[in-house]
């Protein structure tokens, strides 16, 4: 009961926000956006209180969830019959079949994910000693005064450093049950997952009807990666969701230059520079992005209105962790000039390494470290080299613009990093490449379309 109860109030704190600010889109898609958005929102919401030196039980969080539900009623019944609909497409029984079979390859994928959150413990070794780890000191101590734990440097395996949003989404479900360990602490992630799922669809529909969505999107929602990863505790299926919501509201706004989707894209945005040190770059990407867009048309208000936004909700960890001890696991203090010109000859390596990953179709190997792709970064490659003419789309452009700035970005951590190297890329590569799997999704679907 307290998991359902939970993940009402996650959706309710996204829906609050999101079927206010996104305008003209279907009920999937605010229903998916809002599954997105919540839990970061309300994981903030959390964080913030812990950083007033309130600790998140129980009574604090049916309290917020409590408002997030009213402020979602309000907002439904102020939208009642405000929704777009999607334009119907004349569909040839095979192509109803087609849909069928894909609903329930979907379906699928959620079954095992929705399995992995609810019937199996926390195993993933980083799910355990970083990120769960963190949920229950969060659930059990505020953030101010600073817990011991993050002074204790015989737990720096734990990355003290990092981020807590991820870790304070599974403190409140320690808060809901009054228990620690692997009770329901994983159920965030099948809200993300289904968000992720329908966003991607809705993103894809819009521009290149449904055949293209329900195709791309089945093929996305049974990777292997995600029944690996996203039920497993760790944090990066709270990336991969905010990476995709925030890069399908910066497409919208990219075609409308509204404020609406200024406001979701920044606050996604937020939410990803709080869930990882990754996260932080990704975000960065974001606001290059956006503010090259914004400029090329001297949008200043909207320009500062969005970095604004986000370095108001990420600026209190800056200045939390300014004075933690640095360690091994902290690659930001290693990102210097003459590391990187040190470790120059390590960029082959990497290209290589991220390449094979890619074209990995199944498992192999007696360690089977990284998991496998199927066809789906190959179908992207066939589908964009048949589809050269849609180069000439904008959006196209931007997809491919943000899926290589996304890989490069993993570059620099790489070559400075103390460990082995290949040892390294083993073990985290495909975890990177989930990050960028909704891109990747998108993009495959915007090649699809019709060019202009």
């Amino acid at each position: 009961m307290w998991w359902a109860l939970y993940l009402v109030f996650l959706q309710a704190a996204g829906y609050a926000l999101v079927s206010r600010l996104a305008r003209h889109r279907s009920r999937l898609e605010i229903a998916g956006l809002s599954a997105c958005l919540g839990p970061g929102v309300f994981g903030l919401c959390l964080v913030f209180l812990s950083m007033l030196g309130l600790r998140p039980g129980r009574a604090e969080v049916l309290i917020l969830g409590s408002l997030a539900v009213i402020a979602a009623a309000i907002s439904l019944y102020k939208r009642k019959g405000n929704d777009a609909i999607e334009p119907p497409e004349v569909q040839r029984p095979s192509a109803r079949l087609w849909t069928g079979a894909c609903l329930v390859a979907i379906a699928y994928g959620a079954v095992a994910v929705a399995a992995d959150v609810a019937i199996y413990p926390t195993m993933e070794w980083d799910a355990f000693g970083i990120w769960q780890l963190k949920g229950e000191v969060l659930a059990k101590s505020a953030l101010a005064p600073r817990p011991a734990y993050f002074e204790n440097l015989n737990l720096s395996y734990s990355h003290l450093r990092y981020p807590v949003l991820a870790p304070m989404m599974s403190a409140g479900v320690h808060a809901l049950t009054g228990r620690l360990g692997d009770d329901g602490q994983k159920t965030p992630a099948m809200l993300l997952y289904l968000g992720l799922v329908a966003v991607v669809y809705s993103t894809i529909r819009r521009g290149s009807g449904h055949l293209a969505a329900i195709t791309v999107t089945t093929m996305f929602a049974d990777l292997p990666v995600f029944f690996r990863y996203a039920g497993s505790g760790t944090a990066e299926m709270a990336l991969a969701t905010f990476y995709g919501g925030s890069v399908a509201c910066l497409l919208r706004w990219w075609k409308q230059r509204d404020w609406s989707n200024l406001v979701l894209t920044a606050l996604f945005s937020a939410c990803m520079a709080w869930t990882k040190n990754e996260g932080q770059a990704l975000a960065g990407i974001n606001a290059g992005i956006f503010v090259c867009l914004a400029l090329s048309r001297r949008q200043w208000a909207q320009c500062a209105a969005f970095l604004a936004i986000v370095f108001i909700l990420f600026s209190p960890w800056l200045i939390y962790i300014r004075n933690l001890p640095r360690t091994d696991e902290d690659y930001t203090g290693r990102l210097n000039l003459r590391e990187l010109v040190s470790h120059v000859d390590r960029v082959p390596v990497i290209v290589r390494g991220t390449v094979r990953a890619m074209a990995k179709w199944i498992d192999t190997g007696p360690q089977r470290l990284t998991a496998p792709w199927g066809m789906f970064w190959f179908v992207l490659a066939v589908v964009a080299i048949a589809g050269w003419r849609r180069f000439q789309r904008g959006e196209v452009v931007l997809l491919w613009i943000l899926l290589g700035l996304h890989l490069l970005v993993y570059v620099p951590p790489y070559m400075v990093t103390p460990w082995n190297l290949q040892g390294l890329m083993n073990t985290t590569i495909d975890r990177l490449l989930m990050h960028a799997a909704p891109v990747g999704a998108m993009l495959m679907g915007a090649m699809w379309g019709p060019a202009d």
